[in-house]
């Protein structure tokens, strides 16, 4: 998920940058523009209902805490024979 969001941003920096090199009214600079704005209405990044972003290490972590969870839980079972 992070690259996703890392390629959308790099699309967008290099559009920024195209848009600098070339001249305000030519005929690159109306496709850069186009460019832009679609990828100003597709730019995705996964959040949690708006609280907080969700990438690689939320996930990893969340993970790591349901394997503890599994891990604790066959202890105290296991104890309990």
């Amino acid at each position: 998920m992070d690259s996703t969001v890392q390629e959308a941003r790099k699309f967008h920096d290099v559009c920024r940058q195209l848009e600098d090199h070339f001249g305000v009214n030519s005929e690159e600079m109306k496709i850069i523009g186009n460019a832009l704005t679609y990828s100003k209405q597709f730019f995705r990044e996964f959040s949690a209902g708006g609280y907080f972003k969700i990438n690689k290490s939320v996930i990893m972590g969340l993970l790591g805490n349901v394997v503890a969870y599994i891990v604790i839980s066959t202890q105290f079972n296991m104890s309990d024979v």
